[in-house]
């Protein structure tokens, strides 16, 4: 959803930025690898965990995942989001590539960014999070 201030030139960029930052994450590829990853949460999640996604505005996820507690209580939410970025590659705008960034931790302790990855092209982002996700390996049934 775009938030609007009341200005046409400045709602007109924001319109239009948003439709090519909807465009760039298509091209990117990013969607592709989000899905798997997503089937992976789905599929492949040790039993004393669930996934649940969520879609912020303009191509942000987030994948929240709960540690299963005794009688059925839910506790300790640990937070994945990824952050598409449009980056212009001219001045005039008419070249761009939407760019990718991560960050997780446990909600409620603040989620740590990790800032040593950059911004990565779309269909790079979910392998290099996979690398260095402690917490991913440990959610994983497979690796249990």
């Amino acid at each position: 959803m775009v938030k609007l201030s009341g200005n046409p030139e400045e709602d007109k960029f924001m319109r239009s930025h948003n439709a090519k930052t909807l465009e760039g994450i298509r091209e990117s590829r990013f969607e592709e690898e989000f899905y798997d990853l997503v089937d992976e949460f789905r599929y492949k999640i040790h039993p004393d965990y669930t996934a649940t996604t969520i879609i912020w505005s303009v191509g942000q996820r987030q994948i929240r995942v709960k540690e299963r507690k005794l009688f059925g209580l839910l506790t300790k939410t640990f937070l994945i989001n990824f952050f598409p970025t449009i980056c212009w590659l001219n001045e005039e705008k008419t070249e761009y590539e939407v760019l990718y960034s991560f960050d997780y931790g446990y909600e409620g302790s603040g989620v740590s960014f990790m800032g040593s990855n950059g911004y990565l092209k779309g269909d790079d982002v979910i392998s290099v999070f996979k690398e260095q996700c402690l917490e991913y390996q440990i959610f994983m049934y497979e690796n249990y």
